[in-house]
């Protein structure tokens, strides 16, 4: 019965994983194909949601270490 349930969760997980792997190549194939206007908007919306702010003030903290 364990090694049932064992193989059960190993297919499970190998399926989860897959599934999110497909999901992240087609996410990726969606986004390269959407036009360069509609992904600013995109990523102006999406820091607003999120409030993440742009990766161009790394160089600014490595100079106040």
């Amino acid at each position: 019965m364990k090694t049932v349930t064992i193989i059960f969760l190993s297919l499970f997980l190998f399926a989860t994983q897959a599934n999110a792997f497909v999901t992240g190549i087609v996410a990726k194939m969606a986004y390269e194909n959407i036009p360069a206007k509609e992904k600013a908007w995109l990523k102006k919306d999406f820091q607003k949601k999120f409030g993440s702010k742009p990766k161009s003030s790394s160089k600014k903290s490595q100079k106040a270490r």
